[in-house]
């Protein structure tokens, strides 16, 4: 689950959760990183060809 905050710069964040159970959950746990990636819209169609 994710939740994008939208308004002046220096407030936008951008949230997520990822439930302990998750795989995921263990590997941000573990490196205390997580990486989001926001392509273009250009990009629209293969986004969605490949999930």
């Amino acid at each position: 689950m994710g939740m994008i905050s939208v308004g002046p710069e220096h407030l936008k964040k951008f949230y997520t959760y990822a439930a302990p159970k998750r795989y995921t959950h263990g590997l941000i746990e573990m490196t205390r990183e997580f990486v989001v990636n926001f392509p273009p819209w250009s990009l629209l169609e293969k986004v969605h060809h490949c999930g």
